[in-house]
């Protein structure tokens, strides 16, 4: 695992345009919403300590995966990548900074599940994930199974909770705020295992050779977050992944942030591509 370190030693490859240095916004079947075209700006919640989909670097830059699909979004609506303003969101409240209005879309590993489509809109999926859990080796932990009983941690707005509450209900669950916070508990021993999407804790385990990922609680996808209301946006965004899947986009950057090969094969059909689609499951996504 420890050729897994990438997520947390990824080159900074971000191309820099000036302010001023509007081009044409690219032309898609749908038209950019009136309301995003006046304001000129394009604001976007994303995750702030989750690389290599979004966190902050060194410089103190906000960068990684999502944050390049939000630039491009940027440059698309309004011809200029850096028409866009990032704000960090935490899992527990990037659904509220949307329905408040303090950004206009939510583009932070956000999985789609019947409860949050009640109260947000999803775009079409643009990123399938495995919800695993991670272990100290010398827990001697293999399966699911093995956690009956036990604490698990996981973070506050994600639903591994919810997972172990209806599938394996005598484990005990205490939730974090941020990834840090679960990973020293469970260095510190406060619970024995740590689930999260594999996207994340395949880099934790990387980076540590005392941790090793284990078990499948079930797969989610990952959809851009917008108002139910926000109809212009829903189209056009939707319009928009069409367009950037139509040019290998999606794996083209994840290719950029994820330079080993090895996991760009084995995730290269976690993203929509050129004639590979990805849809939501028509019944409920969590399956014990």
């Amino acid at each position: 695992m420890r050729k897994l370190f990438w997520l947390f030693a990824i080159p900074l490859l971000l191309v820099s345009v000036s302010a001023g240095s509007n081009a044409a916004p690219t032309k898609i079947s749908v038209a950019v919403p009136a309301e995003l075209r006046a304001k000129g700006v394009l604001t976007v919640g994303v995750k702030c300590d989750y690389p290599p989909f979004g966190y902050v670097d060194t410089g103190g830059n906000t960068v990684g995966y999502d944050v390049d699909f939000a630039r491009q979004l940027a440059m698309l609506a309004l011809g200029n990548p850096n028409a866009v303003q990032t704000q960090c969101v935490s899992s527990a409240d990037r659904i509220p900074y949307l329905t408040t209005h303090r950004v206009d879309v939510v583009i932070a590993t956000l999985g789609y599940n019947a409860d949050r489509a009640r109260v947000i809109a999803f775009s079409k999926p643009y990123f399938s994930q495995t919800g695993r859990v991670i272990v100290t080796k010398a827990s001697g932990i293999n399966n699911v199974k093995d956690f009956g009983g036990k604490t698990v941690l996981t973070l506050k707005g994600t639903p591994y909770g919810k997972w172990f509450n209806d599938c394996l209900p005598s484990a005990k669950i205490t939730e974090y705020d941020t990834t840090s916070q679960a990973l020293i508990a469970l260095k510190e021993g406060r619970g024995v295992g740590y689930a999260d999407d594999d996207t994340l804790l395949i880099g934790l385990a990387g980076k540590d050779p005392s941790l090793t990922v284990v078990g499948a609680l079930y797969s989610s996808k990952y959809g851009v977050g917008m108002r139910l209301d926000d109809d212009a946006m829903i189209k056009w965004v939707d319009a928009a992944i069409t367009h950037l899947q139509s040019q290998d986009f999606f794996f083209n950057q994840f290719k950029k942030w994820v330079p080993d090969k090895h996991l760009q094969d084995l995730f290269s059909e976690s993203m929509p591509r050129p004639g590979h689609d990805l849809t939501y499951p028509a019944g409920p996504v969590v399956h014990c």
